[in-house]
């Protein structure tokens, strides 16, 4: 019997990718699925086949992406504090997503967006949470996702601390200058939608998690560090090869060359390291033309920004992630989960130079799994960089550990558990 799925995002490219997967597999045993979606992305969505609905379209107007990636930190920490007051508010009342939502069979709802997920219950709807990261809650001695630590560190339980106690006093440092972060703002706004402190989960990562809800990890547990089960917690499928990519000039690629593919994502984090990274990064490709780099650099970074480049390089603002792994040796990231999980899933080692969010903890498993290496994106010199080229190319080491974890993720992709989880909810 058809069932009405409704997906409610983080708002970023990144956090929709790894959901198509499954949402593909519930359109095709016949539900009707469909996406809330800001102006910027309903185009993607739409391009892989779902209905995007309206996510407060007067918050999130078309070009807001672009726009507030040119906003000064300080500034669009208000703004974030602003909007969220103004969502809840709405998600209390009779907005249209309040209404969107009500009619769902099941809401299948980002672990970054606590507000939604609370919103649901009053509505008597089903509703199931889905993490795009690794797990965010404290369980066990697993370190930080956002630590570059590993897990044989004795200082687990110690860097858990002290990472509260800074988070603490920058919240109190912030609520002086009229800016709350989320993660706080969550905590005062339960109440509002009936929750009581029990039922969060404070000792995470990012945002409180709602305690009776089942959660989806878009990530088999294999590229984890050791972590204690837990009966509601499933690790699914999510890397999906169907993706509608953007174009490419395929014929200006090197027959014969290694490929090395490079891209830091969609987000803007750090332009100004990223960009001189990148230009350490073409003096490596034309002090080796024996090998070839596709460079993708993202909208907020002009390709004019990183020019000249030599003929064994290619420098484009959109890349097809996925074609381009089919072919690369070895793929430079900034160590975003979902490149890393197509790297693995195509056999391709990796170079990682984290820059922020749950980055670092994605390059310490990369390290500890030995399917790359990791650098840092302001310190590495173009000395240092070339050595890990030639190494990441040429040492087949990595590429043997990244196909071993290949099988692995392979066998996770093919059972289809997260269909058949929400299909028993519905």
């Amino acid at each position: 019997m058809s069932k009405t799925v409704l997906f409610c995002m983080h708002q970023e490219t990144g956090h929709l990718n790894p959901t198509f997967k499954l949402a593909r597999t519930l359109a095709r045993r016949g539900h009707d699925v469909s996406y809330f979606g800001i102006a910027d992305l309903a185009p993607q969505i739409e391009a892989q086949g779902f209905k995007a609905v309206p996510w407060f379209p007067d918050l999130f107007p078309r070009g807001f992406l672009k726009a507030e990636g040119t906003v000064r930190l300080f500034a669009r920490r208000r703004r974030v504090t602003e909007r969220y007051h103004q969502i809840a508010e709405r998600l209390l009342g009779n907005d249209q997503v309040s209404a969107e939502i009500a009619n769902a069979d099941l809401f299948i709802v980002d672990v970054n967006e606590p507000l939604a997920a609370m919103a649901a219950r009053q509505f008597g709807v089903r509703t199931v949470l889905i993490n795009t990261s690794l797990p965010q809650t404290r369980d066990g001695d697993v370190p930080l996702s956002r630590e570059q630590s590993l897990p044989q560190d004795n200082s687990v339980p110690g860097e858990w601390r002290k990472f509260f106690a800074k988070r603490r006093l920058l919240a109190r440092l912030a609520s002086t200058a009229g800016v709350c972060p989320p993660y706080e703002l969550t905590n005062r706004m339960a109440s509002w939608f009936g929750y009581r402190t029990a039922e969060l989960d404070d000792c995470t990562i990012y945002m409180p998690q709602v305690t009776d809800l089942p959660e989806l990890v878009l990530c088999p547990q294999a590229f984890d560090f050791p972590r204690p089960a837990l009966p509601s917690r499933h690790y699914i499928e999510s890397i999906d090869l169907e993706r509608k990519e953007s174009s490419f000039a395929w014929e200006k690629l090197q027959p014969g060359k290694p490929l090395v593919y490079c891209s830091f994502g969609s987000q803007c984090y750090r332009p100004l390291d990223v960009v001189q990274f990148f230009k350490r990064l073409i003096q490596v490709f034309a002090r080796n033309p024996q090998i070839q780099l596709v460079l993708s650099v993202g909208q907020y970074v002009s390709t004019g920004d990183v020019s000249p480049w030599p003929p064994n390089v290619m420098v484009v603002e959109k890349a097809p992630q996925i074609g381009l792994l089919q072919r690369a040796a070895a793929m430079i990231t900034h160590g975003g989960l979902g490149s890393i999980k197509e790297c693995l899933m195509h056999s391709v080692p990796m170079l990682v130079f984290p820059l922020d969010i749950d980055q670092p903890g994605n390059a310490a498993r990369v390290a500890y799994h030995g399917v790359g290496l990791v650098g840092d994106v302001r310190d590495t010199s173009v000395a240092q960089l070339e050595a890990m080229v030639h190494a990441i190319v040429n040492d087949k080491s990595f590429a043997k550990q990244a196909t071993r974890m290949t099988d692995r993720f392979k066998a996770v992709e093919q059972f289809r558990h997260g269909a058949d989880v929400v299909e028993a909810m519905l």
